[in-house]
C-alpha cells in the first residue's frame, strides 16, 4: 500500500489511489502461483519489512540471441525499516536466485518520476536498457493554477509525509537513505500529524482535487521548514503561491527574516524567492543542505 500511495500521489492521472487489500489479491495470488516466480519477503520481529518481486522469462525472436533473463516486478521496503539495508539485502537475494535459474541479466522498470529509487538501482549497478516513451492525449489536465491553498489537517500527514518521501534523493548523502533514520523519523506521517497540531507550526496546503499538490510549512513565523511542490506540479509558480500565502500570514508580526535549510537541488527556487546563502553546504545525520536567510528590512 505505500508503493501504491507513493506512485499515485505522484501520478495521480495513472495511478489509482489507495484500496483495500482485497482489491490487489487476484494478483498477488497469480505472482505466488506463475511457474518460475518468486517474491522474497523481508521480516523483522515477525513483521513484514520489505519485499520484492521477480519472475524468469525467455526473450526469443528474428532480431535477438535466445535467452534467458530475471524480470523484477515490484520492491518495497516500509518506511520505518529504510536505510537499514534491507532493500540491498532483497535485491541480491533475488540476483543469486535469478543467477541459479539461468538468467543472464536482470531488469526492471522504473517510472521517471521515482528519482530516489533510480539513484538505489544504479548505485546496484543498473543502467538503462532502452526508454519507453509517451505522450499523453487527454485535453484535460489538472494543473497549479486551479489548485486550492488551505491550512492543512491531520488527515492530511500521510499524503504530506509521502510527498516529502519523493525528494529524499535531494537531501540524503546515501541514495538509499542509510544513515538519515533520525531525518526519515522527522518526516514521518505521526511526526507530521503532531507538527500539524502544534501552535508553533504553520501549514498551508495546495490541493488539486483530492490530490496534495505541495505544501508549505512555516516554524516559529520565521523558519521555512517544508517547501515541496510534487512532480507534476513544477514550474507552474506553485512554490510562488504558497511562499507568499505564508509570508502574508507573518505581515502582523515583527519580523527580521526568514531562514531555510534547502536542499542542494532546491537552491535556485529559494534564490527566486531572494533568499541568500549563509554559509557552505551542511553534511549532518545522513542528510545535506544549506543555509539559507531572507531578510525582510
Amino acid at each position: 500500500m505505500e508503493v501504491n500511495l507513493l506512485h499515485h500521489e505522484a501520478w495521480p492521472t495513472v495511478f489509482a489511489p489507495e484500496a483495500a487489500p482485497e482489491r490487489d489479491r487476484d494478483y498477488w495470488r497469480a505472482c505466488l502461483l506463475h511457474d518460475g516466480a518468486l517474491i522474497l519477503i523481508a521480516e523483522i520481529d515477525c513483521q513484514a519489512a520489505g519485499m520484492v518481486t521477480a519472475q524468469i522469462s525467455e526473450e526469443t525472436g528474428s532480431l535477438v540471441h535466445p535467452h534467458k533473463f530475471c524480470r523484477i516486478g515490484s520492491i518495497s521496503v516500509s518506511t520505518s525499516h529504510r536505510g537499514g539495508g534491507i532493500g540491498r539485502s532483497l535485491m541480491s537475494g533475488i540476483e543469486a536466485w535469478a543467477t541459479s535459474q539461468g538468467a543472464s541479466d536482470l531488469r526492471l522498470t522504473v517510472w521517471d518520476f521515482n528519482q530516489r529509487a533510480i539513484a538505489f538501482y544504479e548505485e546496484l549497478g543498473y543502467r538503462t536498457r532502452s526508454r519507453l516513451m509517451w505522450k499523453p492525449l487527454q485535453t484535460e489536465t489538472i494543473t497549479a493554477t486551479s489548485c486550492e491553498l488551505r491550512p492543512a489537517h491531520i488527515e492530511d500527514a500521510t499524503a504530506i509525509n509521502a510527498l516529502i518521501l519523493q525528494f529524499l534523493h535531494e537531501f540524503t548523502i546515501s541514495a538509499d537513505g542509510s544513515g538519515a533514520e533520525q531525518f526519515l523519523a522527522s518526516v514521518s506521517t505521526e511526526a507530521e500529524a503532531r507538527y500539524i497540531s502544534d501552535p508553533r507550526y504553520l501549514y498551508i496546503t495546495a490541493f488539486a482535487g483530492d490530490v496534495l499538490a505541495g505544501f508549505i510549512a512555516i516554524r516559529d513565523r520565521s523558519h521555512i521548514a517544508h517547501l515541496f511542490v510534487a512532480p507534476q506540479f513544477q514550474r507552474q509558480g506553485l512554490a510562488t503561491r504558497l511562499w507568499q500565502a505564508a509570508l502574508s500570514s507573518a505581515s502582523d508580526h515583527d519580523l527580521e527574516g526568514f531562514t531555510v535549510n534547502s536542499s542542494p537541488f532546491a537552491l535556485p527556487v529559494y534564490e527566486r524567492l531572494g533568499f541568500v546563502k549563509t554559509g557552505p553546504k551542511i553534511e549532518k545525520h545522513g542528510i545535506c543542505f544549506v543555509p539559507m536567510h531572507l531578510s525582510l528590512r
